[in-house]
């Protein structure tokens, strides 16, 4: 995808973040279904996060096919989507040339499932105070179940603990 950083670069900005896992969150977020994927470099990818210290959830999304990156633009070039995708959906659509949505979910639960999890409390964290409501709801992905669950969490977390929207 360009980012232009090494699996070296990523392993050691993980481990200088451990140092200070009693005080900050240590996750990660990662992409399923970029062009030129395949099932054995999802499992790479899996076997490298295993690696990695983390103290909190980690998140995965599927690759959105969205206006003005690169990937749109050779899309609409090679013919493969027409500018009209946008009148047309309600959502956003998926990268779904090279593999099913069946896959990209499979993919992304299985890297859901890594976490090298440190021992430090995740009592007063976002994320790790919300374990048992992250549910897998299929084509959309992760979400927190029940919705409630993430508003009385903020509540606990914000200074003076008030929620104002």
């Amino acid at each position: 995808m360009g980012k232009k950083i090494s699996l070296e670069q990523i392993k050691n900005a993980f481990d200088l973040s451990s140092k200070y896992s009693d005080r900050i969150t240590i996750g990660a977020f990662l992409m399923v279904g970029n062009p030129g994927e395949s099932e054995d470099t999802v499992n790479q990818t899996y076997e490298f996060m295993r690696t990695l210290p983390m103290n909190d959830f980690s998140g995965v999304a599927m690759l959105y096919v969205l206006p003005g990156t690169v990937l749109y633009q050779k899309l609409l070039e090679e013919k493969k989507i027409e500018e009209r995708l946008w009148a047309e959906y309600d959502s956003v659509p998926y990268y779904t040339l090279e593999h099913s949505l069946f896959t990209l979910n499979r993919w992304a639960q299985m890297l859901c499932r890594y976490t090298n999890t440190l021992d430090t409390p995740t009592e007063g964290r976002f994320w790790g105070s919300l374990q048992g409501h992250v549910k897998f709801f299929g084509r959309i992905g992760y979400m927190i179940w029940p919705p409630a669950a993430a508003f009385s969490t903020f509540r606990k977390l914000l200074p003076g603990k008030r929620l104002k929207f």
